[in-house]
């Protein structure tokens, strides 16, 4: 069955404004090939010049709205990185390149990811609605976990600029 291509690019535009709303769901998706030749699903974990392929099928799930899910917090601790997340920002990339940062969202704070899952085969994110967080940061098929100091604001200081 054929359908007609204002049809179809018109069912393609709605799904793309309906992934930018407010609103957070579960889903699970259709599973993402690795982009690496592994044989599991993959999300390259980020800090610095370091970057770690973290294998989500090798990974415990939690129940979160009756599907089973990974931890953002376990796959942190998978890649061996060493640092505490709680101190860092995280941003999350799709990918097709897609970043919360394109629909002005800021990259979030550390202490969230323990609240936060991806679903072990489609790389789809959501967080614990508790949070209240906007749609954009509900990434599917994410390909990179990048974590970063954040950026000291005006007026911050350290004890070692006083």
């Amino acid at each position: 069955m054929k359908f007609p291509l204002h049809l179809v690019l018109f069912a393609v535009t709605m799904g793309l404004t309906a992934a930018c709303g407010d609103e957070q769901s579960v889903d699970s998706g259709q599973p993402s090939p690795s982009n690496d030749g592994a044989t599991g699903v993959i999300v390259t974990v980020t800090l610095e010049n370091k970057s770690v392929p973290v294998d989500l099928g090798t990974l415990g799930t939690t129940a979160y709205k009756g599907v089973e899910l990974v931890k953002l917090s376990d796959v942190w601790a998978a890649s061996g990185i060493g640092v505490d997340p709680t101190t860092l920002e995280f941003e999350f990339v799709s990918a097709d390149g897609f970043r919360p940062s394109s629909k002005g969202c800021d990259d979030l704070a550390g202490s969230n990811i323990d609240k936060g899952f991806i679903h072990p085969t489609s790389r789809n994110i959501t967080w614990d609605e508790t949070l209240g967080l906007r749609g954009c940061y509900a990434v599917n098929d994410t390909e990179q976990m990048n974590g970063h100091v954040p950026e000291k604001k005006t007026g911050d200081t350290d004890a070692a600029d006083r």
